[in-house]
């Protein structure tokens, strides 16, 4: 299942032959993966044209999975760019008003409601048993109970923005988000890792009105407190990344693995204490990587497809391809891994050819 900007256009192909089954459309751009619980299939849509809560119409589709059949629209107040969380009958999914709602996946039934303070602008929450994390702009992390929106805890994060615009990954016993740093969030010793240049123009535009990221870092917080049990150095600023920034960890093996496209780093930690295991260019990626045994595969907006090892981060080999890759990532499915290009290509590949750094074109 895959969902475009522009005209809401969604499609359902076949894995093995990439024929197509059934399309769709919804009444505004799709930002993020449908999502199933194998008999429905559920779709966010909503546009952040003049503002990151967006322009109407806003909300969640849901069609039925085999057919396509229309099964019902709700609307929202703003952009719903996120997907949601299926748990046993319901969704749960926030708005970028900073709305948290629970649907019957049946016929879209309001069941529950709730404000936290702040948006989530491309954020999907992560479950965990009855607990829901969610990151909100500007800086803030929430956990409530799934069951009915109870708020547990909120922590906010002085200095930092764009939270709500990476998932959080809940991993023994963390809640791992990411931010951006702003220039007054930055020490000394964060600034020494930053080049001339780049110190000269933040200290400029810090004088303006403008908001400048100098860099992103990522936080291990305690899931039954949110208390920050670690946090990493801030990783400055290499490029200007136009759009929206992410940061989402995949776990695997105790390490968290995670695309900072402020930074153009893949960076692998320890779940348990932050410790950096390794860092790596990352071709311009905002989508989160997969991890295959013990290879990490990630797709960037540039270079095509890196393959590298998960123990060290080596480089085994780059796969070319003319199209970028954004936010989404790869997916596996059986045998395959596939892929969405920026332009509208989706792709399923061998996984072992890929491993294998034998995929052609």
């Amino acid at each position: 299942f895959a969902g475009s900007h522009g005209l809401g256009h969604v499609v359902a192909l076949d894995r093995a032959t990439g024929a197509v089954r059934w399309q769709a459309r919804v009444p505004n751009w799709v930002h993020q993966d449908p999502i199933t619980d194998g008999r429905v299939v559920l779709i966010g849509f909503g546009s952040d044209w003049g503002s990151f809560a967006g322009a109407e119409p806003s909300g969640l589709a849901a069609f039925d999975r085999a057919t396509g059949r229309h099964r019902w629209t709700a609307f929202d107040e703003s952009s719903v760019m996120t997907t949601g969380t299926i748990t046993d009958s319901v969704v749960v999914y926030v708005t970028a008003a900073g709305v948290l709602r629970k649907r019957l996946i049946r016929d879209g039934s309001l069941l529950a409601e709730a404000r936290l303070p702040g948006g989530a602008i491309m954020a999907p929450p992560a479950l965990h048993g009855d607990t829901l994390v969610v990151t909100l702009d500007r800086g803030t992390v929430c956990a409530a109970l799934v069951g009915t929106l109870t708020t547990l805890w909120c922590h906010e994060f002085p200095g930092f923005r764009l939270m709500g615009h990476a998932a959080p990954t809940i991993a023994s016993g963390r809640a791992i988000v990411s931010g951006a740093a702003l220039l007054r969030g930055e020490t000394l010793d964060d600034l020494r890792h930053t080049s001339w240049r780049r110190v000269v123009h933040l200290f400029r535009t810090a004088i303006g009105p403008s908001q400048e990221y100098a860099g992103q870092a990522v936080f291990g917080l305690d899931l039954a407190t949110g208390r920050t049990v670690w946090e990493t150095r801030r990783f400055t600023t290499t490029r200007e990344f136009k759009g929206h920034i992410s940061g989402t960890a995949t776990v695997a093996r105790g390490q968290a693995l995670i695309a900072l496209p402020l930074a153009d780093s893949l960076v692998a930690l320890d779940v348990a204490s932050g410790a950096i295991a390794w860092t790596a260019e990352a071709g311009a990626s905002r989508g989160p990587p997969v991890v295959v045994g013990d290879a990490v595969v990630l797709a960037g907006r540039e270079g095509g497809i890196r393959v590298r090892d998960l123990a060290t981060g080596a480089l085994r080999c780059t796969i070319p391809r003319d199209g970028g890759y954004d936010r989404g990532g790869p997916a596996v499915g059986g045998d395959l891994m596939l892929l969405a290009s920026l332009d509208g290509v989706v792709e399923a590949i061998p996984t072992r050819d890929l491993l294998g750094c034998a995929a052609g074109r």
